[in-house]
C-alpha cells in the first residue's frame, strides 16, 4: 500500500533528472520562463488575499468550536494556498501546452529511442499550437467541473481540506501524465482509466507535485519536471 504512492512520488524526482540532461534542457527553458512568470503572480496575489480569505472562512466555524479556530487557521492557510496555486497552475500548462507537448516528446526519443506516434518536429508542433491549447482549455473545463463541489466542500473541517488534496493530487497526474498519451494518440478518456487502475501510485506523484508547487522557488520548476516525470511514469506504466 505504502509502496505505490512512494514509488508514484518518485517519477517527480527522475522527472528533475531527466530535464538537467544536457539533451533535454533546451526543451525546458519556456516551460520554465512560463511557469516562473506566473508563479511569481500567483505568489504576490496569494499574499495580497489571504488575510481576507482566510478570515472569510472561519467565519463559518460555529461558536461553540471557536477553540478549534487556532487548528483550522493552519489548514485553511495550506488549502487557499493550494487553491491558488492549483488554478495558477492550470493556467500556466494551457499558455504552456505546446512547449510541453515537445519536451515530453523529446522526453520519450531519449528514453526509448523512438518517436511518438503523433511525433511531429518543432516547427511542425508550433503550427499546430492554437489546436493543442483549445484541446487543454477543454482538460481545464473537465478539471472545472469536478472542482466545484469539492472547492464547496473546503467549508466542512478537516474533511473539506483533505478532500480538495486528493482531488488535487489526482488531477496534477492527469495533467502531467496527458502530454505523453496525447503524443501516443492515447485520448483524455482512455487516460483517465490508465490513471485510474493505479490509483495510489497516481496520487503518490501528483501530491508529490501539488508538494512541489508549494514550495517558494522549487514551484517555478515543477512544470517542466513533472513533464518529464509525467512522460516516464506513463511510457513505463501506463503505455501497454
Amino acid at each position: 500500500m505504502i509502496a505505490q504512492p512512494v514509488n508514484g512520488a518518485s517519477y517527480l524526482f527522475r522527472g528533475l533528472k531527466m530535464a538537467l540532461q544536457p539533451k533535454i534542457r533546451r526543451f525546458v527553458f519556456i516551460p520554465l520562463m512560463i511557469n516562473v512568470l506566473l508563479f511569481s503572480v500567483g505568489i504576490w496575489y496569494s499574499f495580497s488575499l489571504f488575510g481576507e480569505l482566510i478570515d472569510g472562512m472561519l467565519t463559518y466555524l460555529p461558536d461553540w468550536l471557536g477553540w478549534l479556530s487556532w487548528l483550522l487557521w493552519p489548514i485553511y492557510a495550506v488549502t487557499v494556498f493550494v487553491l491558488v496555486f492549483y488554478l495558477f497552475s492550470l493556467i500556466a500548462n494551457v499558455i504552456a501546452a505546446p512547449f510541453n507537448g515537445i519536451l515530453s516528446e523529446a522526453v520519450q526519443q531519449q528514453l526509448t529511442g523512438e518517436k511518438s506516434a503523433a511525433a511531429l518536429d518543432m516547427k511542425e508542433m508550433l503550427k499546430q499550437a492554437v489546436p493543442m491549447i483549445l484541446e487543454e482549455l477543454k482538460k481545464l473545463l473537465y478539471f472545472i467541473g469536478w472542482a466545484i463541489p469539492f472547492l464547496l466542500l473546503l467549508f466542512v473541517p478537516l474533511i473539506g481540506p483533505l478532500l480538495w488534496a486528493l482531488f488535487s493530487a489526482w488531477m496534477m497526474t492527469i495533467e502531467y501524465t496527458d502530454y505523453s498519451a496525447s503524443n501516443n494518440r492515447v485520448t483524455f478518456k482512455q487516460l483517465r482509466l490508465q490513471v485510474r487502475q493505479r490509483k495510489m501510485m497516481s496520487l503518490g506523484f501528483g501530491g508529490m507535485v501539488m508538494l512541489g508547487n508549494l514550495i517558494p522557488l522549487v514551484n517555478f520548476l515543477v512544470m517542466p519536471v513533472a513533464v518529464c516525470g509525467g512522460t516516464i511514469m506513463w511510457l513505463e506504466k501506463f503505455k501497454e
